[in-house]
């Protein structure tokens, strides 16, 4: 299930991929993981922005 949903989330532009998988956190706590490693993807790049 977990592969499945990972190959579905990779075909979805950048801006659905991360509300699709907030919902999918919201709704299943395994996903925690992902949570995690979407915060430091947007921290990145506000780190980023702001460097520039």
């Amino acid at each position: 299930m977990a592969g499945a949903l990972k190959r579905m989330e990779f075909q979805m532009p950048q801006s659905e991929l991360v509300s699709k998988a907030d919902v999918v956190i919201d709704n299943d706590g395994s996903c925690g993981v992902l949570k995690e490693r979407v915060s430091l993807l947007f921290k990145d790049r506000i780190y980023l922005s702001q460097g520039e």
